[in-house]
């Protein structure tokens, strides 16, 4: 099977990245409105 085909979902990708912030802060900015429009664009 080719990197990135799953057998359920189909393809998916990733991209690692490191950043200066805590953990809990980067959370909150993902998972808040502006982040969520920020990946996935927006509504």
């Amino acid at each position: 099977m080719p990197t990135g085909l799953t057998r359920g979902a189909g393809w998916r990708i990733g991209v690692p990245r490191t950043v200066p912030h805590p953990p809990g802060r980067v959370g909150e900015l993902l998972t808040s409105p502006d982040g969520i429009a920020l990946r996935l664009g927006p509504a």
